[in-house]
Order: structure tokens, then sequence, then C-alpha cells
């Protein structure tokens, strides 16, 4: 048995040697250089008709006027506004919310008087939608619009546009806190590439 160990020991030992000087002593390094990533950019824009676009914001007059509560919705705009993806490469998820703070934050105003903070925001229901894809819309009362973005379920391709319009509703059940009041709203559209 120990001539068995000590013969495998030595068979191991002779082919560890035989192997090392059969390799190459000498080695030889090139560099290869210069080699550049570059990253592409993604670019939405919005415009009010599909002929001059910008990166916003967009203004628009888009109003309703003497609003009542309903059990049917009020259009407010068929076309509110075109968005367009200028990326190369890039799909788009479209979300959008209304920002409470900022440049362009909601605002409820009963005359002189701000109730933002103090309606309720679960009485007025506002629907975006896809013009083209009318199945493709968000329908949300304005606390849900203020509180998370909201996300359509299509997407727009690269170097393509898609237009939205807007509709919405005072719910049958909005309390008197909401006559002669005037809200206005902006929305933060946000592509997000997939």
């Amino acid at each position: 048995m120990k001539r068995i160990i000590l013969s495998l020991v030595m068979l191991t030992l002779i082919g560890g040697v035989a192997y090392s000087t059969t390799q190459a002593a000498w080695n030889d390094t090139v560099s290869v250089t210069s080699i550049q990533v570059n990253t592409g950019s993604v670019d939405l824009q919005v415009s009010p008709d599909g002929l001059s676009w910008t990166n916003g914001p967009l203004v628009t007059t888009a109003s309703v006027s003497s609003l009542m509560p309903s059990a049917t919705q009020t259009s407010v705009s068929a076309n509110l506004f075109q968005l367009k993806n200028f990326s190369t490469g890039a799909t788009f998820t479209i979300g959008a919310i209304i920002p409470t703070t900022g440049a362009h934050p909601l605002q409820i105003m009963r005359g002189a008087t701000n109730v933002t903070a103090t309606i309720d925001k679960t009485q007025l229901e506002i629907e975006l939608f896809n013009v083209l894809t009318p199945t493709d819309r968000v329908l949300k009362t304005l606390d849900q619009w203020v509180l998370a973005s909201q996300t359509f379920t299509g997407t727009i391709a690269p170097n393509s546009k898609e237009a939205f319009g807007m509709k919405v509703r005072l719910l049958p059940t909005a309390g008197d806190e909401w006559q002669n009041t005037t809200v206005t709203l902006a929305f933060d559209a946000t592509g997000t590439m997939q």
C-alpha cells in the first residue's frame, strides 16, 4: 500500500515537472487603448398643435365654465397637448402627476381665498386620455393625481407622437364647498424608457 501511494506521489511530481518545463517562460503584453462608450439621451417634448415642440412648460388656455355635479363627464379639450419622443431607440411609457409645489402648483380658489388645502379633492374626477387610443386613459380623482404619478398603458415609440385630451367631472356627492371655486392645475408628464 505504501508503494502504491509512493508511486502516485512520484507520478504527480514527475507530471508537474514535465508540465512546468513545457510552458513558455517568455511573455509579451500589448495594450488596446482609446475605447469609448458614449451614452445617448432621451428627449420628450410637448406641443399644443403638433407643429412646434418645446421642452416645456406648455401654457394652455383650456377651461371649463360652470361645472356642476353630474353623472357625466365634461370635455375640457379633445386635444389638450401632444407629446413627441425625439429619442432614437427609446420607447417611453408616460406618467403624469398634478404638482402641488414648484412653478405651477395646484391652486383651488373660492373668490380670493385659497382653499386648496381644505377642499375635498376626492369629489373632482380628471381623465387624461390618448386621442387616438381612447382605451389608453387614466381616470382618477384629484387627490389621486396629486399623490402619485399615474401611468398610461400605452407607449410612445421613437420619433412618434401621441395626442392627449382631458375630461372632468364633479361627482354628484360634491358638497357646497365646491360652489364658486376655480381650479388651476398643471400636469407634469414624464417619459420613462422601457
